[in-house]
């Protein structure tokens, strides 16, 4: 960019027409290799952690290509916008890492074309999910802590 700046179009941007994600290609102009990206959050009404984890480098050096691996929180509040969206995603596998107390209370909605389900429940002994959620949304929890207490989480 020569040290200038640059704008990119936004997923809620009133320019892109029927919720299309755009994609960029960055060529240095340097010469070298260059890099495709997007927007991350996919453009949906409901979750606002629906991530796209495509353009990140591997362990082995490699890239995980977009538009194949997602992650977000849940599926229970899609709206059928949000689920017709999706269905054209062509999702083939969807692995829920929840608790089964998470799930019963936040049940999924189904994606048209349902693409296979795996319950897979991480739990971390002596971690409430719940009690987090509530500490980081009413504030219960200062800033500092979170980053420490997210690290714990994860590792567990």
């Amino acid at each position: 960019v020569n040290g200038q700046s640059v704008v990119l179009t936004g997923a809620d941007d009133p320019d892109i027409r029927g919720g299309r994600r755009l994609y960029f290609e960055l060529v240095p102009g340097s010469g070298g290799a260059s890099a495709i990206t997007a927007e991350r959050r996919l453009p949906l009404k409901c979750c606002d952690n629906f991530r796209d984890l495509g353009g990140y480098e591997t362990n082995d050096g490699r890239t995980v290509r977009w538009d194949r691996l997602y992650r977000t929180s849940d599926l229970s509040r899609l709206t059928r916008s949000d689920l017709e969206y999706l269905s054209q995603l062509d999702v083939k596998l969807v692995c829920d890492f929840r608790s089964d107390r998470e799930r019963i209370a936040s049940p999924d909605r189904t994606i048209d074309d349902a693409p296979e389900i795996l319950d897979l429940p991480v739990e971390q002994k002596g971690f409430d999910s719940e009690e987090l959620r509530i500490k980081i949304r009413t504030g219960g929890m200062v800033v500092l802590g979170v980053e420490q207490t997210m690290r714990d989480v994860y590792r567990a």
